[in-house]
């Protein structure tokens, strides 16, 4: 990728300020490994969720479905705080719940029958089904043509990653993965490369992005607890950037969601007691996080509808 003078200036300023306080070197978040295209690893996401309410009514009810599997490394634990369906409705007379406690409360009796939810990898959750039942009011309004609903999951979990690396401190591309990088996390490190500062210091860039998010989704990851690893070093110089076109922009978290599903995590590191030879390292760590799934969808309320008698 060419980039202009200004360009090249914004880039070598932005790293060099941030992370060592100088003004001299550059980086090139467009891949400085012969890696070309990250390579992935699909076996594991995380938790796969199946929520599925039927948009036919039967009377006031709707048919839901839930299936929750665990395709991650890491075990996954589900408390009632975890999970929440939410129906927020306005009338004249101010914000109502659109399905009713009671069938609300059979889901989540449902759900939890036998306390909280713990799930290996490759454990699925299923067979929670039932009807929820959309409450008199909202049913009596006739003005009011539909409603939506979310459906939010929220687990903790970890990425653990190593890879073995190639390192030519000399050539233009001075590190390469030389292993699959896959991790079978929500979260995981797409990239790996690296791009000499001055002397023999470096900047690794480990690409972070979200592999879990679909199309129709909404997700929020916080980022935290960052220990990485370069050989026997553990790296401690880092800080998160976000790509705005050609420019850098300094993140004041961890943060990954909708409008930012990647972002770079840039780290310093000495690599003098490494030969100008070719020689070989690892590079390893984790990080923890708290990923939330959420799902928005909106229901039609039949267009003729039979009003019960509340006296019934």
């Amino acid at each position: 990728m060419k980039k202009s003078k200004t360009i090249s200036l914004l880039i070598i300023l932005t790293i060099s300020l941030l992370i060592s306080g100088c003004s001299v070197g550059s980086f090139n978040l467009f891949g400085n490994s012969k890696n070309k295209a990250p390579q992935e690893d699909l076996s594991g996401l995380g938790l796969e969720v199946i929520f599925d309410i039927d948009k036919i009514f039967t009377g006031k009810n709707l048919n839901y479905r839930l299936e929750i599997k665990n395709t991650g490394r890491e075990e996954i634990k589900l408390t009632k705080e975890d999970i929440k369906l939410t129906t927020l409705q306005m009338d004249e007379t101010g914000t109502k719940k659109v399905f009713t406690q009671k069938s609300i409360d059979l889901l989540y009796n449902n759900l939890f029958k036998d306390g909280d939810i713990l799930l290996p990898q490759n454990v699925k959750l299923q067979g929670i089904s039932g009807q929820l039942e959309v409450a008199d009011w909202i049913f009596k309004t006739e003005n009011i043509k539909n409603f939506e609903y979310t459906f939010k999951i929220k687990y903790h979990t970890k990425t653990i990653f190593s890879n073995n690396l190639e390192i030519q401190k000399l050539e233009k591309e001075p590190l390469t993965v030389t292993d699959k990088l896959s991790q079978a996390a929500p979260v995981q490190i797409t990239h790996i490369s690296a791009e000499s500062f001055k002397n023999n210091i470096y900047h690794i860039n480990y690409q972070l992005e979200d592999k879990a998010k679909t199309q129709n989704t909404q997700f929020l990851v916080n980022l935290q607890n960052m220990e990485f690893k370069f050989g026997s070093k553990d790296l401690t110089e880092c800080m998160g950037f976000l790509t705005e076109g050609n420019a850098l922009k300094r993140l004041p978290s961890l943060t990954l969601k909708n409008s930012q599903p990647t972002i770079n995590y840039i780290c310093k590191v000495d690599l003098s007691d490494y030969a100008n030879t070719k020689t070989t390292t690892k590079t390893s760590g984790s990080f923890d996080y708290d990923y939330a799934y959420i799902q928005t969808e909106s229901i039609s309320l039949p267009e003729n509808r039979e009003i019960q008698d509340i006296f019934e």
